[in-house]
């Protein structure tokens, strides 16, 4: 179809039987569309990353390993990887240059959930680390908008763009690189690449995070109390204190909750 510059417009590929349809999500370097398979009647979401004659190498080569990390998790708390197709922007196709990934179709929970779901969503979200980790895989991306539920109600950690293999073949390395989300990074991921780190405790150290606010109906839904976890932070200095605990809304916690959960 001809644009009114006279070039012709650039139209989304089908991939593996789906056709891209409406926007429905994305990021800073990503959207995210609904995609629909008509012969088998089915939905999925499609990431798109655009690609360009100025796209890295360092960028290709992180998005290869996202789709060869991604698609290798089997899990029933990791968002099912279907395919993956890439579009060179080489201008010799009809098709708008991009990395397309083709995922299970999952959306935000609902806020205000109770504590009983709350719960049963953290030990999802363990169960999907546990995981990720026994397979020699750090996440360092975890946040509320990459912890979404499928149509049962099961948590699916997705986005793993910034994922890395800390361990392979029994070998276990400590990492470097700066990267994760403000307000959810561990400490050490601010200080890095000046310090290298351990892999793990860097999503376990999410996991704390909602496993305090399930007490307080915060579990998935809302932002940590603090920008970012250094001493340049208030609020995150009265969390290392303790003081904290005596302002609302963390005062809610029920004071058994409180002891039980300091005495671990």
């Amino acid at each position: 179809m001809p644009s009114q510059t006279g070039q012709t417009e650039l139209k989304f590929p089908v991939i593996a039987g789906f056709q891209i349809k409406e926007q429905i999500g994305g990021g800073g370097f990503s959207t995210v569309y609904r995609a629909a398979n008509s012969m088998l009647d089915i939905v999925a979401a499609c990431k798109v990353v655009p690609l360009s004659p100025e796209t890295t190498k360092h960028e290709r080569k992180e998005l290869n390993k996202e789709i060869q990390v991604h698609s290798s998790l089997k899990h029933i708390n990791i968002l099912d990887f279907i395919n993956a197709a890439i579009v060179e922007p080489d201008g010799k196709t009809p098709w708008v240059p991009g990395v397309y990934m083709l995922l299970e179709i999952a959306a935000a929970p609902d806020v205000g959930i109770d504590e009983e779901m709350a719960h049963l969503y953290f030990n999802q979200l363990v169960a999907g680390i546990n995981y990720i980790h026994g397979q020699g895989i750090v996440h360092r991306d975890l946040k509320p908008e990459n912890l979404p539920l499928d149509v049962t109600g099961q948590i699916k950690i997705s986005d793993f763009g910034l994922c890395s293999v800390f361990r392979y073949k029994n070998q276990t390395r400590n990492l470097t690189e700066q990267c994760g989300s403000l307000p959810y990074v561990a400490p050490e991921l601010v200080y890095a690449p000046a310090q290298a780190y351990q892999a793990e405790p860097v999503d376990i150290w999410v996991i704390h995070l909602y496993d305090t606010q399930s007490y307080l109906d915060w579990c998935l839904c809302l932002d940590t109390p603090w920008d970012q976890p250094t001493e340049d932070s208030p609020e995150y200095a009265r969390f290392l204190s303790g003081r904290i605990l005596h302002e609302d809304p963390w005062n809610r916690i029920p004071q058994d909750a409180m002891c039980k959960y300091l005495d671990e």
